[in-house]
């Protein structure tokens, strides 16, 4: 077997990992797990993938999705929470609205995780993006 070419591979039935060309291939790789039902035909398994030398199991599209409308959820329950303890009556004013300023250096921390959330959000997206072109 050592000796066959890698063409002799995708005569033989089995599992297999195949690994799958990226735009970010020296920061992510993408691994494929899939079982070889003929020359022609594969099932994918599951998808892993390798950032930062750690390897993660690539979650399903329904867990990215559960995950991000419970993210969502949360932050809309915690605008309505501060809507709602910013929102005050009295009979001359009717209806008013206060609010607590923030200072710079919370700004500048929050804008410092949207950062690196962004990242890590790109590079998931991208490692989904592959996993899309291969499994199409």
């Amino acid at each position: 077997m050592q000796h066959q070419s890698r063409d002799a591979l995708k005569h033989m039935i089995g599992l297999e990992y195949d690994l799958v060309r990226t735009a970010h291939e020296p920061f992510l790789f993408v691994i494929v797990k899939q079982r070889r039902l003929s020359p022609h035909s594969v099932e994918k398994l599951a998808y892993y993938y390798i950032l930062d030398k750690c390897v993660y199991r690539a979650p399903t599209v329904h867990a990215v999705c559960v995950a991000r409308v419970r993210t969502a959820s949360e932050h809309l329950s915690l605008a309505f929470d501060r809507m709602r303890t910013a929102r005050g009556w009295t009979l001359p004013k009717d209806y008013f609205w206060t609010h607590a300023p923030e200072d710079a250096r919370t700004r500048r921390e929050k804008g410092e995780e949207a950062v690196k959330r962004l990242r890590r959000a790109q590079a998931v997206e991208g490692a989904f993006a592959a996993m899309d072109r291969l499994s199409s």
